[in-house]
């Protein structure tokens, strides 16, 4: 496994007016198929550190499309997605896009 920082969002203020720090990775893992190629897998971890401590989640296997994940990431940081809100919003994002797979072959 691979854990590459891909962007920091730094003094974001709080509901407490306290400071903190939003660090978002891009997390490569290697899969390896018995009797078969293996593949790179993608997922996204969110750390946020602050005086009052750190806190982190993480998503591992979001998609094997590496541009993908990277720009969900982007998404992520311009809308200050915290560790907090960070499994909704992946809930989200996968619904949402199974639900446009479903539109593409049905349609």
């Amino acid at each position: 496994m691979k854990k590459e920082l891909v962007y920091v969002s730094e003094n974001i203020k709080g509901e407490e007016l306290q400071s903190f720090v939003l660090k978002y990775f891009l997390i490569e893992e290697h899969v390896d198929v018995p009797g078969g190629f293996g593949f790179y897998s993608y997922g996204i971890e969110i750390l946020k550190e602050g005086a009052s401590g750190s806190e982190s989640r993480a998503a591992m296997s979001i998609s094997p499309d590496r541009q993908e994940v990277l720009d969900f990431i982007l998404r992520m940081a311009k809308g200050a997605v915290t560790p907090s809100a960070f499994y909704d919003v992946i809930c989200d994002e996968l619904f949402k896009k199974s639900l446009d797979m479903c539109k593409t072959l049905c349609s």
